[in-house]
């Protein structure tokens, strides 16, 4: 279950960056463009990890030092911009939009398994699984809360859903063009997202990995994937 979990959220990823992909090339680009791309960065990310764990754990750090400094920049510009107005009326909807997101977004904490995964390639396991473990929920959590104060507190929840009329798939965006009050700040958290997208996958192709090679080991599956 797991190993699905992972394939499904590696693919989620490289499919979600199309949508800030589009901020970068012509309006004209078929979803088949995008396809191909998804693909190219799967065999790019399997090449990688055949390299071993060294070599993607490297460029995982790259990525994730290079995300945090965008979302640094994000929550700090962002942070001058809140208008305490956006956050009234926070609940008058009810708690069922509040679990309808929650259900959405609990993918985003699937990513901590991860960690479990490459448990045989970890040093000190007993100290470092549990340590990487807690350190990774509370900066997630953290990013999320104060990158979401950020987001309502700029735009309001109507700027973040719909844009000229169609559903926002790139409301980080949308924000950050607004705290910029120009273009520059949407391309900039558009690398922070595709960054981010990559980093979910590269991680994924490296842990889904080791699913299969445990589960022969056991004699669930053929010896030969090993």
């Amino acid at each position: 279950g797991i190993w699905l979990a992972l394939l499904l959220k590696t693919a989620f990823a490289l499919v979600g960056m199309g949508a800030y992909l589009q901020l970068f090339l012509p309006a004209e680009t078929g979803e088949s463009v995008y396809t191909f791309i998804a693909l190219g960065l799967v065999v790019f990310f399997c090449g990688l990890n055949i390299l071993g764990a060294k070599k993607t754990t490297s460029f995982q750090i790259v990525l994730v030092v290079l995300l945090l400094a965008l979302l640094t920049w994000f929550l700090t510009a962002g942070s001058l911009s809140i208008k305490p107005a956006n956050f009234t009326g926070f609940f008058d909807q009810g708690t069922n939009n509040i679990l309808s997101a929650a259900g959405l977004v609990f993918i985003s904490y699937v990513g901590v398994t991860k960690v479990i995964s490459v448990a045989g390639e970890i040093k000190n396991p007993e100290r470092n699984l549990p340590l990487g473990l807690f350190l990774a929920i509370g900066t997630a959590a953290t990013v999320y809360i104060l990158g979401l104060l950020v987001m309502v507190g700029v735009s309001g929840t109507g700027n973040l859903i719909f844009v000229n009329g169609e559903i926002n798939l790139t409301p980080v965006s949308t924000v950050a063009a607004e705290i910029t009050g120009s273009s520059t700040g949407s391309y900039i958290m558009a690398v922070a997202a595709i960054f981010a997208f990559l980093s979910v996958a590269n991680a994924g192709i490296l842990s889904a990995s080791r699913y299969p090679l445990a589960m022969s080991r056991d004699h669930l599956l053929p010896p030969s994937l090993r």
